[in-house]
Formats: C-alpha cells, structure tokens, sequence
C-alpha cells in the first residue's frame, strides 16, 4: 500500500511514541481521508498502546470526519477494513458501494448481508456485476433478496443477451453423461429445495433443466452432494462457481474436482485462492498437475511439491515445458538440500 508523506510521518515505526498515539487517537493535523488511514494502519503498530488506542478510535471515528473520508481517494484496503468495522453501519455502507474506489471482494463481502435497499444499489452497478461473479453470487445467497432482483442482477451480470440465451439453451441440452458421474450424497439440501432429499438423478436432472439461472445459484449453493455434482459441470459461469460457496462442499469433492483434466481455468483459479482447501498437499498437487490451471498459479506451488511430486511434474509431457523445467530445478535444489 502506497501512502504519502503526511501519513507516513505519523505512522512510521521510526516516529516517535507521543506522534503516533496522538494520531492513533484521531488527533494528528491530517485531512480526514488522511487521518482514517493513519488510525487503521496504526491499528497494525507493534506498540500495544498504540494498537489499543487505535483500535478504539477506528470504532468510534467521528461521524462526519468518517463520511468525509470514505469519499476520497483511499487505498482499497482502508475501505475495505472500513467496511468490516461499520458493516451495521447503513450510511457508511452505501457510501462504500458507490465508492469506485471499492473492490469488487468488499462489496461482494456488503451483498451477503445487505438489507433489500442496499442490495438495491448494488444491482445498479451493472459494470461490478459484469466484472464479479462473486457479487452475484453474494446476491443470490442473502435472504433479503428478491427473485425479481436476483433475476434482474443476473442478467446485468451477462455480457449480453446472446450470451445469456446461449447459456441456458446449453444447460437444456446437457447429455445424461452429466447425471451418472454425479455422486450420491446423504447431505440433504436446505430451504426450497429440501423435497430433493429422494429425489432420483434423472428426476433431478429434469427438474434442473427446467430452472432459472436464479434457481440453479440458489440450488448450488444449499444443495446436497448429487445436486453440487450436477451443477458443477453448468455451462454458466455463474452458476457453477456458486457450488464453491456451498458451506457443505467437502475437501473430497474439491480434490476430485481439480484433479479433472475437464475443469475449467476459472473454477481451479477459484479453489487456488480459498486459503482453507490450500492447505491440502493433494489439492495443491493436483493444481500444480493439472494442465488447465494457470501458469502462474502452478508455478506458485512447485515448491509445496515433494520429491516424488517434483519428479513427476518434470517428466509430464501434458504440462507446460516452463512448469517442467521448474520442476527440475527444484527438485535439484531440494535433493543438494536434503
């Protein structure tokens, strides 16, 4: 994060104590925009008084001063530590959302809870939409929004009408290969779609077929094993990176899943950056040996790879030759090592 000299000064761990609890206490000579950033970044500070102090004062930062803040030009981070700490707040809310500056992670973080008006606001950023799949998808698991909403959001989210056609059009005719490389699941799916509890493949396929985009999202992210398994494979974009979110997906089903030579870049891109499931060593190898994932991601954990991993990856002729190479090079590396 990059911040200027007035911030600098009273943040630095080369400042003085005094400086730097007056700033932690709101107090120093900044711009309000300035002075925000100044408390936040002291919330960090290795002192404990100084964090303390800070920490308070974030809580409880003058009312006026704070919105006054939030509409200038604040590094992403700031408003997106903003954002957690008054998400009860409404008014700072909907100032974040119409904060260019806001990422499209934090407002996707706001749509998880936001009340029907600020979901409102969200849905009217056609530009967020297009550019975040996890908006939507924060969207589409709130209670507070409306199919009528959910359904208009969708379709802002689609590049264009066409698109959108062909999608649904492509989840029609899905081949029944779909339904038997499904896995039976005893997880029962929660709210409307509890009745596919029993419910058979083909009937499940069928009534698939038949559902809105808004329904498949709503049904991938509270459905059971066979539903996920369905879903994953949808040609919408949307609507299988919804089971991602789905709180009962399980480590196996992840495993499986990137170990697909058939799933996509932007789904393994996706389970790369879900700190918990990259705490598996298999996933993680299945990532790095899986021709579909990016490159940098796979270059990233070449070295999470132990020696028979690394051996194996050198040897692969179905990857990439730059991967290979690192993976040699590392395996040297580790054998000189120990």
């Amino acid at each position: 994060m990059k911040i200027n000299r007035n911030i600098h000064a009273v943040v630095s761990p080369k400042t003085s104590l005094e400086i730097r609890l007056c700033a932690a206490r709101g107090e120093a000579e900044l711009i309000p925009g300035d002075k925000l950033t100044a408390v936040i970044l002291l919330t960090r500070d290795t002192d404990t008084e100084v964090k303390q102090t800070a920490t308070t004062t974030l809580k409880d930062f003058p009312p006026a001063e704070l919105l006054l803040a939030i509409e200038a030009r604040l590094d992403s981070a700031i408003l997106n530590t903003i954002a957690r700490v008054y998400k009860e707040n409404p008014i700072v809310m909907e100032r974040l959302i119409a904060n260019h500056g806001t990422s499209n992670e934090t407002v996707a973080m706001i749509a998880e809870s936001a009340d029907a008006f600020l979901a409102e606001l969200i849905a009217g950023q056609t530009e967020r939409l297009r550019g975040s799949k996890d908006i939507v998808i924060a969207l589409a698991a709130n209670p507070e929004v409306s199919e009528d909403l959910l359904e208009r959001v969708i379709k802002a989210s689609e590049a264009d009408k066409e698109d959108s056609e062909q999608t649904d059009q492509a989840s029609e005719t899905s081949t029944t290969d779909e339904i038997n490389q499904t896995n039976e699941g005893e997880d029962n799916a929660n709210g409307e779609f509890g009745e596919i509890e029993e419910a058979e493949s083909e009937n499940l396929f069928q009534m698939v077929s038949r559902m809105t985009v808004a329904d498949k999202m709503k049904l991938a992210l509270k459905g059971n094993n066979e539903a996920r398994g369905l879903l994953i494979k949808d040609s919408n974009k949307i609507v299988c990176s919804s089971v991602l979110k789905n709180p009962k997906i399980t480590d196996e089903e992840v495993i499986r899943l990137t170990a697909s030579k058939g799933t996509s870049d932007d789904l393994l891109r996706q389970v790369a950056k879900n700190k918990e499931w990259m705490k598996s060593s298999q996933i993680k190898k299945n990532l790095v040996t899986n021709p579909k994932t990016p490159l940098p991601i796979s270059m990233k954990l070449i070295r999470s790879l132990d020696k028979k991993g690394l051996e194996k990856v050198g040897n692969s002729k179905n990857i990439p030759n730059a991967l290979a190479n690192e993976a040699r090079k590392v395996l040297i590396l580790k054998k000189k090592h120990g």
